[in-house]
């Protein structure tokens, strides 16, 4: 009967060949769909990433040219007592140095201009003296619990000193007793011209923003936005992860996709992450609909 039904050996044919047809439509269409979901959220990640390195831009900007307009007026201040030369040693915090003198004046334990340009300009001034091949604070501002931090030397690792050392002066970022700071170190030279000791002018970073911005950020429902320093502390992650996840993820995890950018005038690298499992998962997620709705589309067809 199906054999000389010609209705049913019309039907049949042309229902697998609609099956296949639409079937095969759907598989192609979701595996471009995984690479679409893939680029969307690799392209979500940039963004965020570039928003974030637009922020730090625009930070450094503002602050770099706060330090060198207060560096300019701390030079002039310090430069209208006169020539600088080195004194007598004295005792500065737990320390004996040699003074810093200005026209004979020792500036060891006075913040009269350190502190008059703070007043005008904010921020945080410092003069340091030469003692071998290290650079003391002498006169300051900068606090370390809740005391000037007379006495404390200059990183002898850093990139200031290393500047200094070589006769340059030094604009850029660094930590000061734990904390960021947009910075200018010049070089203090007595009548020879020899280096005996350092202006500072440095304005703390203000991170609360950037903080926020971080820590509100996700990537699908897992992934996140980090900041690491040039020696791959963990400053800021978003808020949904722990710091321990989040560095371990960062430096070992193969199973997650990262993205990462460098801001390399503060040494910091921007990084997303997002698991894989999750990205396939959507995409499987909306292969399975649109399978389904391609079988209903047979069905009906065939109907």
């Amino acid at each position: 009967m199906f054999k000389n039904n010609i209705q049913a050996r019309f039907i049949v044919p042309v229902s697998v060949f609609v099956i296949t047809v639409v079937l095969g439509g759907a598989l192609i269409f979701s595996n471009m769909e995984n690479k679409r979901i893939a680029t969307e959220v690799s392209g979500d990640a940039r963004g965020k990433i570039q928003n974030l390195i637009q922020i730090l831009g625009l930070s450094d900007a503002l602050l770099m040219e706060q330090t060198r307009t207060a560096m300019r007026l701390l030079i002039e201040r310090g430069s209208a007592l006169g020539n600088a030369s080195i004194g007598p040693p004295v005792k500065v915090g737990e320390k004996s140095v040699p003074d810093l003198l200005l026209c004979g004046s020792g500036l060891s334990n006075h913040y009269i201009v350190v502190d008059g340009v703070v007043i005008m300009r904010g921020g945080s001034d410092t003069l340091f003296v030469k003692i071998g091949d290290d650079f003391v604070r002498i006169s300051t501002n900068v606090k370390r619990n809740n005391e000037r931090a007379i006495g404390t030397i200059l990183d002898p690792k850093g990139k200031a000193i290393a500047a200094i050392r070589a006769g340059k002066a030094f604009y850029g970022q660094v930590d000061i007793l734990g904390n960021p700071f947009v910075t200018g170190y010049e070089p203090i030279r007595n009548a020879q011209d020899e280096v005996i000791g350092i202006w500072y002018v440095g304005y703390k970073v203000d991170m609360a923003a950037l903080k926020e911005l971080v820590d509100n950020s996700r990537l699908l429902q897992s992934g996140f936005i980090a900041i690491v320093d040039s020696t791959s502390k963990l400053r800021f992650h978003s808020a949904h992860v722990s710091a321990e996840q989040a560095e371990k993820i960062i430096k070992e995890s193969s199973a997650w996709e990262l993205a990462r950018q460098e801001f390399s005038t503060w040494g910091f690298s921007i990084i997303g992450a997002y698991p894989r499992a999750e990205a396939e998962q959507i995409g499987r997620d909306r292969a399975i609909s649109i399978v389904v709705i391609g079988i209903l589309a047979c069905l009906t067809l065939i109907i």
